[in-house]
């Protein structure tokens, strides 16, 4: 196998263990030539991947100490492929939570902001991507409404007509996907648990987020999407807190 190819592998290996903290911050990696016999591949490929790794701060070197992992702080999270480890972690809930309270800090301004610059061409793909929507909560399919949920969010930051909004909605795609495939899970065994909102209710907030951008109702808008995440926020604060 080509050289990238093992260290790609190996970057993929380690920056799960670190993110996922079986290798936890300020811990320090063998050396080298240790590295090598201890995953089978040259010494090459054990740089190769070092260096990948100090590429989305997740080690450095250190005079007189060796490679060490770096405080959680520190690490490169917009990388696509640390938000990739941090999504398959086998505990993500703590990483969903904060991506959560990210959006409620977010979401409401970029409503408020498609309120405000919404084109008519915005205004169908919102409601376009609603119907999809509301047709994926009829069917309970959870790839289905992750996705569909994902395409009605996104028109809305499309329609902030902002262009930093529209690329961090698609630079958090994947990890936004995985997030809304938890919260279905517990819409689906939401008769095994109380949950502060219904699927039924959480489609209702998210039509009058769409209204309200309609209207151009710019405090309609914020007000109506912090609710929406805030009541999503609470959902995983309850599964958070029972597991």
């Amino acid at each position: 196998m080509a050289m990238h190819n093992l260290s790609d592998q190996l970057v993929h290996k380690l920056g799960k263990q670190i993110i996922s903290e079986v290798i936890p911050s300020g811990a320090v990696l063998p050396k080298v030539e240790v590295m090598s016999e201890q995953y089978g591949v040259s010494r090459t490929v054990v740089r190769e991947a070092l260096k990948g790794l100090v590429a989305r701060r997740l080690v450095k070197s250190v005079p007189k100490m060796g490679t060490i992992i770096c405080e959680r702080e520190e690490w490169q999270w917009w990388d696509p492929e640390v938000l990739s480890w941090a999504c398959e972690g086998e505990h993500n809930n703590k990483y969903f939570q904060q991506l959560t309270e990210m959006r409620l800090a977010i979401e409401p301004t970029t409503a408020e902001l498609a309120a405000e610059h919404a084109t008519k061409d915005d205004i169908k793909d919102i409601a376009t991507c609603f119907e999809k929507l509301e047709l994926s909560a009829i069917s309970n399919n959870e790839k289905e409404w992750a996705s569909a949920d994902y395409d009605f969010h996104q028109s809305i930051m499309v329609a902030s007509h902002n262009e930093l909004l529209i690329n961090l909605g698609k630079l958090l795609r994947d990890a936004l996907l995985q997030s809304r495939h938890k919260t279905m899970k517990i819409y689906n065994n939401e008769n095994e648990r109380e949950i502060p909102i219904s699927k039924e209710q959480a489609l209702l907030f998210h039509k009058n987020v769409y209204m309200a951008i309609c209207k151009g109702d710019r405090i309609e808008a914020r007000e109506t999407m912090y609710n929406l995440i805030l009541h999503v926020n609470k959902i995983l604060k309850t599964y958070n807190t029972e597991n």
